[in-house]
């Protein structure tokens, strides 16, 4: 199994997307996290954020696809991150 880290603007579109991915089956479930303070540097500035994540479960076989559509129906560069039990990636 692998996890893979996204984090969203709105839990409107963590929903959205995670309903989607569940639905066509790419994901097996996801868990969406409100109220997560982000705190990053951009463009020589440290900003903070509210955002909102989701851990997304999927097969070794459906990683890459799960992240391509996630990656196309977002307007945001997202960070994904992903790893499985073993630790391999």
């Amino acid at each position: 199994m692998h996890l893979i880290y996204i984090t969203f603007p709105s839990k409107e579109e963590a929903v959205k997307i995670a309903t989607k991915l569940v639905k066509d089956r790419h994901v097996a479930c996801a868990n969406i996290h409100s109220g997560v303070t982000s705190i990053y540097e951009w463009e020589g500035k440290v900003e903070q954020n509210e955002e909102v994540t989701a851990i997304l479960k999927t097969s070794d076989s459906l990683v890459d696809k799960v992240i391509e559509l996630v990656t196309k129906k977002t307007f945001l560069c997202l960070p994904l991150h992903y790893f499985n039990k073993s630790g391999k990636r």
